[in-house]
C-alpha cells in the first residue's frame, strides 16, 4: 500500500510553523527529515527547504562536510 502523495506547499507551511514555533532557535533537518515516515515525505520536505531557500524565507548554515544542516527564520517568514 502507497501513503497519499504529499504536496510541497503542504510541507512548506509546515516549515514555517515549525520555525515560527522555534523563533530564532535553529532546527535540525536531519531530524525533521528523519521524522517523516516514508521517502516520499522526505523528498517533499527536502524540496520545501529547497524553495524557501531560494525565496530567502529561509538560512541554512553547515559548518562542516556531512555534519547536520540547521535551519534559521530569514525576515521572509512572518511572526
Amino acid at each position: 500500500v502507497r501513503a497519499a502523495a504529499v504536496k510541497i506547499e503542504d510541507m512548506i507551511q509546515m516549515l514555517e510553523e515549525a520555525l515560527r514555533r522555534a523563533g530564532p532557535r535553529a532546527i535540525d533537518l536531519n531530524g525533521l527529515l528523519e521524522a517523516q515516515p516514508d521517502m516520499d515525505q522526505r523528498i517533499s520536505l527536502f524540496l520545501a527547504v529547497l524553495e524557501l531557500v531560494k525565496a530567502t524565507r529561509v538560512k541554512i548554515e553547515q559548518t562542516e562536510a556531512f555534519a547536520s544542516i540547521a535551519l534559521y527564520r530569514s525576515d521572509g517568514i512572518v511572526p
